[in-house]
């Protein structure tokens, strides 16, 4: 489990290179989370969005974060149409921070969701988290091929990538969480981290600490990087 040093450190690594131009992992994030009016669409009524609307939002961010999804009517519709189908399952799911969700009583809700969206052909376990996340930002935690492979091997997940495997998973990253928080309010009682960490690295959004601990995954899992360097005074 991370300390704060650590996820701080994980979170700087990420933004550096983001911005360094190496992986630009924080621009289309970062545009997509600006886009309020269609965010709200995609999130409550995705059935009034335009086939063009989705591909300049959603499917633009999700190719650049390397998804590789068509741009083609045809799947563009076929997203369309997951985003409506999920509505049931992703209406019972408030986009209430992580640490305080409860997942064991809304696991049902989860699954169902999850495996609606992977019900669209074309789309699969990473862009299906990274769909979550920009509908939850607050609650769902984005994975991919590496991380889900990394905690599958630990035996923490099960394996096959579907809605039992992201609720364990989201189950692990939410014991992530607690435990930064625990660390931080130990030296900053009344501070919140993912407020004091957006303030610092001047992020233009408020990032959740679902997406900070993504980034720490990110950094350590699958590029794995150790954080704090190992050239670091302890």
């Amino acid at each position: 489990m991370p300390s704060f040093n650590e996820l701080a450190w994980a979170a700087l690594i990420y933004w550096a290179a983001s911005y360094g131009g190496n992986i630009e992992g924080d621009k289309p994030y970062v545009d997509l989370m600006q886009m309020q009016e269609i965010l709200c669409r995609l999130r409550e009524s995705p059935q009034e969005l335009e086939l063009d609307e989705i591909k300049g939002s959603l499917v633009k961010f999700l190719n650049e974060w390397r998804s590789m999804l068509s741009n083609s009517s045809e799947m563009l519709a076929r997203i369309k149409n997951g985003l409506v189908e999920s509505i049931p399952h992703l209406s019972c799911l408030s986009d209430t921070p992580i640490a305080e969700f409860n997942l064991s009583a809304g696991s049902d809700a989860i699954r169902g969701f999850f495996d609606e969206l992977l019900q669209v052909k074309g789309i699969g376990p990473t862009s299906a988290a990274k769909i979550a996340h920009i509908l939850r930002p607050q609650l769902f935690v984005p994975w991919d091929r590496d991380i889900c492979s990394h905690f599958e091997k630990e035996k923490l997940i099960p394996k096959g990538g579907d809605g039992r495997a992201y609720v364990e998973f989201l189950h692990v990253a939410q014991g992530s969480v607690l435990d930064v928080i625990a660390d931080f309010r130990s030296s900053h009682p009344g501070q919140e981290p993912d407020n004091y960490l957006s303030r610092k690295l001047n992020c233009p959004i408020a990032k959740s600490m679902a997406k900070f601990i993504d980034e720490y995954n990110w950094i350590t899992i699958t590029k794995k990087l150790p954080v704090p360097p190992p050239w670091w005074p302890s």
